[in-house]
């Protein structure tokens, strides 16, 4: 295949010379370019299906994507690196793109458009740990990578570990609810909404803003999607917005919801009676004997499901004789809309 279509690994720095480069440098680069063109490839092969979490490099992925040295030249140390020459070009320009793009964008410490660009959080994961392998730990050399790109990448050395570890150190995404008032609004570049939760703004990325949004600045809302946890579990951020609810008078549904690391599983989503009366929204409840009243809508909601986690934990699991006769009417009223209580994943 052509120059073109190779993958370019520049070492510069301390310990290189010029068209001489240390073995144990040179192994740990390869090695770290190698997994991480294996992930990619891998990622590619398996078209959707579910990846290998260890184990051995499948058979089919070692023939595509083994990266053959097949030129080096000075300026420092080159290493020019070709896939076999049965590997179909899509496939090997996809790869070292994307490879390409992932340096970059750590050069550039873009640790959310990296995530962007690979959707799947396991595969990323794997992904960086490859990258992290290929760095040095005291700034004795530096990388640049040119892959199926028209320029080389930004250099990339010790420094941006800690952007690996950053991103490395990130919970898995998952499903959650954020409550606030909506403050920003971003439609050029990265559109994203902005969300006041009561202590700070959360941003939520989307692709698309739909008119009927800008209808909501200022208004309380409850927004679904998938989100980056900080280390003590609290929304650092929603990467993708997948339900937007507009919080007016009348009937809000209770779904599955998370609670102090808990997640409650409903029989149905069932309704409650949502008000806005003299400055407090309120949620009333007749048969669970709910009444709450809070200034905000997202008070008001954290205050709903301290209820419900409450009537579970000090009605259904108690035994009956420590109960009175109401109170086990109750008990057996619950069941009717919470099924069950796991611990969050």
């Amino acid at each position: 295949m052509s120059i073109e279509n190779q993958l370019i690994i520049k070492v510069d720095g301390n310990s290189v010379d010029a068209g001489r480069i240390p073995v144990s440098v040179l192994e740990k680069v390869l090695r770290g370019a190698q997994q991480a063109i294996f992930i990619l490839g891998e990622q590619q092969l398996s078209e959707g299906a579910l990846m290998r979490e260890r184990g051995p490099v499948p058979k089919k992925v070692k023939e595509e994507f083994t990266l053959e040295l097949v030129d080096t030249s000075t300026g420092s140390f080159v290493m020019n690196l070709d896939l076999p020459t049965t590997t179909p070009k899509t496939l090997q320009q996809k790869a070292f793109g994307t490879f390409h793009s992932i340096i970059d964008l750590l050069g550039d410490d873009k640790p959310k458009e990296i995530r962007k660009l690979i959707d799947n959080p396991q595969v990323l994961q794997r992904i960086l740990k490859s990258i992290k392998e290929m760095l040095p730990k005291q700034d004795e050399y530096g990388l640049i990578i040119k892959g199926n790109q028209t320029t080389f990448t930004n250099r990339i050395s010790t420094k941006e570990i800690k952007v690996v570890e950053r991103l490395l150190g990130k919970p898995l995404e998952e499903a959650r609810e954020l409550i606030g008032k909506i403050v920003e609004i971003k439609i050029h570049g990265e559109s994203y909404i902005g969300v006041f939760n009561g202590s700070r703004v959360i941003r939520c990325f989307t692709q698309d803003i739909e008119s009927e949004v800008f209808q909501m600045i200022g208004k309380e809302v409850l927004l679904k999607g998938e989100a980056v946890l900080t280390n003590t579990n609290d929304i650092q951020e929603l990467t993708t917005i997948d339900e937007v609810i507009v919080a007016d008078p009348g009937k809000w549904f209770i779904s599955n919801f998370q609670y102090v690391q808990k997640t409650y599983e409903m029989v149905d989503s069932f309704n409650v009676e949502l008000d806005y009366i003299e400055g407090y929204w309120t949620i009333t409840h007749v048969p669970l004997g709910l009444y709450i009243s809070e200034l905000t809508l997202r008070e008001v909601i954290e205050a709903c499901y301290l209820e419900l986690s409450f009537l579970w934990e000090e009605y259904v699991l108690s035994d009956d004789s420590d109960l009175t006769k109401d109170a086990i009417e109750l008990k057996k009223c619950i069941p009717r809309y919470i099924e069950k209580v796991v611990p969050s994943v």
